[in-house]
């Protein structure tokens, strides 16, 4: 595998260990705010505010080539192949994104929650899909783990967006 030097390199390094101390503060704070401590909405606007950044910056991060696409000589993709290995990720990070920071905005009472919500969850959930579609017809091995998280953001904010009062 080669070596990614400056802020590539630096990025491959920190961000999953960002991504987990905001999922962990995440955690703390949603259990805070459960039990009705004070501090859980401080902690949840510290880890969503990270988490979100975190995924917005990952889905700028440089693809690393699997061992398939080392092997094989560089030649033109089609656009389906295009689509899935290099735009429906970073469209599916930036809406993860967005879907947090509308939760973020949900859990906090504060306005446009629910426009963040819708935009970021129907992105989220179509571009699910048509990864899954692209899994199920053999165009990809596996999909990302982050895709899932992201995913999972999505579930999460079409939740609370049937619970506002746009619905």
């Amino acid at each position: 595998m080669a070596q990614t030097n400056g802020f590539a390199g630096l990025f491959a390094k920190i961000l999953p260990a960002v991504e987990k101390a905001a999922l962990i503060t995440v955690t703390a704070g949603s259990v805070f705010k459960i039990l009705h401590y004070t501090g859980a909405n401080m902690l949840l606007l510290i880890g969503l505010g990270t988490l979100a950044a975190t995924w917005y910056l990952m889905a700028f991060s440089p693809k690393q080539p699997s061992e398939d696409e080392a092997s094989t000589p560089a030649g033109p993709k089609d656009f389906f192949s295009l689509l899935v290995s290099t735009i429906l990720p970073k469209i599916m990070g930036i809406a993860g994104a967005v879907t947090v920071i509308g939760i973020l905005f949900y859990l906090l009472h504060m306005p446009g929650s629910t426009q963040m919500l819708l935009i970021g969850s129907c992105s989220c959930a179509a571009a699910t899909i048509i990864l899954v579609l692209a899994l199920s017809s053999g165009k990809i091995n596996a999909l990302p783990p982050m895709i899932w998280r992201i995913a999972t953001a999505g579930a999460i904010g079409i939740y609370y967006l049937s619970q506002s009062s746009f619905v």
